[in-house]
């Protein structure tokens, strides 16, 4: 499953700060984003000598989507595929499917969700750095790539059914073939309303045996990542999460890789040196070598079922930074509790591509 990486370089004492924050006199430090100082209603706090910074103010500076739950006093943070939540009160954070263990518990403070540093830092891949001299906590996250954009959303909610399908949007610039971002924008924007009509569609037709006194409801949210983003290509892998009351949620994922010279979007004998047999061997190998190594994430039937969505073609794509990473869907070779199996070819071989990243 597509996770956040934790290799993170954490530059800041939280002892510095204390001491720095202990006298009178001084200021609460300031926090800054990405080099952009944030103008705080919550400054930052020291509890257990720990450093406390306000969740939505950070979260939403380092592009998240935050959701308060005041039901169960818990936070939902989204960005694009990853996701960070807790409940307040609670030492654990959850990061997709990762949990972080905190020093100090989140906490509200005159009204605002505060948590400590350096669960940012771990949750969000940043860098975090205290500067005594400026009294000043620089967090610093990666950039987008060599191609800038941003997240459109299409939502519509009606008759017991709901989308909420999120798109990106490619900025123009002036170094650019624009003439392809347009393209490619209005490619996204079209199949993101086409998935959601789909979807409509078939709601109604199985809601309309369903009375309303059922409560039943039907929801569909579709989210995506940037996973590779330099030179001329450009990678995008969706999620899309069906909820329709049963045991639990059902998600699909599609993907596309781009050519950011052409517009094209490339198939596997684009990007892979060999035939279609060749590359379905890679596949094939890949997988096996997963399976092999670890059994009880798989069916027992696993190898059969793997030759068989081969076959189909069933298979998805996209570029990561460690390579190119194929996939099947939840319930083809794994149980869904497995999440969506991954064998990633690396770069490294570079024998096995016929195109250079």
């Amino acid at each position: 499953m597509l996770t956040m990486k934790k290799n993170l370089i954490i530059g800041i004492t939280t002892a510095a700060i204390l001491a720095a924050s202990a006298g009178s006199a001084l200021a609460a430090p300031a926090v800054s984003v990405n080099g952009q100082t944030l103008q705080l209603e919550q400054p930052p706090v020291i509890v257990e000598s720990r450093t406390l910074v306000p969740m939505r103010a950070i979260f939403e500076a380092l592009g998240c989507d935050v959701t308060w739950n005041a039901d169960d006093q818990s936070v939902l943070a989204r960005k694009e595929l990853d996701y960070v939540s807790l409940a307040i009160g609670d030492n654990t954070l959850y990061s997709n499917d990762k949990t972080i263990q905190l020093d100090v518990p989140a906490q509200i403070v005159n009204g605002h969700v505060m948590v400590p540093l350096r669960s940012v830092s771990e949750a969000l891949d940043a860098q975090a750095v205290w500067n005594a001299d400026t009294q000043l906590i620089s967090i610093t996250a990666p950039t987008q790539g060599d191609y800038k954009y941003t997240t459109k959303h299409f939502t519509e909610s009606k008759d017991r059914i709901s989308v909420d399908m999120a798109y990106p949007q490619l900025i123009y610039r002036a170094d650019a073939d624009n003439t392809i971002f347009s393209s490619l924008n209005k490619q996204w924007e079209a199949a993101a309303h086409a998935r959601a009509v789909a979807f409509q569609t078939e709601a109604k037709g199985l809601l309309a045996d369903v009375t309303e006194e059922n409560n039943r409801f039907w929801t569909t949210e579709e989210r995506f990542a940037v996973t590779y983003n330099r030179d001329k290509h450009f990678s995008v892998l969706f999620e899309n999460m069906i909820n329709t009351g049963g045991a639990h949620p059902n998600t699909l994922r599609n993907s596309a890789i781009y050519d950011m010279t052409t517009g094209k979007s490339l198939t596997l004998s684009d990007i892979l040196n060999g035939d279609q047999k060749q590359i379905e061997q890679i596949i094939l190998d890949g997988f096996s070598a997963r399976i092999k190594a670890e059994p009880d994430t798989f069916y027992p039937e696993a190898e059969t079922y793997l030759q068989e969505a081969i076959a189909n073609k069933t298979y998805g794509y996209y570029l990561s930074e460690e390579g190119l990473t194929f996939y099947f869907q939840k319930y083809e070779i794994a149980p869904y509790a497995a999440g969506f199996q991954e064998y990633t070819l690396p770069f490294s071989q570079t024998d096995a591509f016929k195109l250079a990243f």
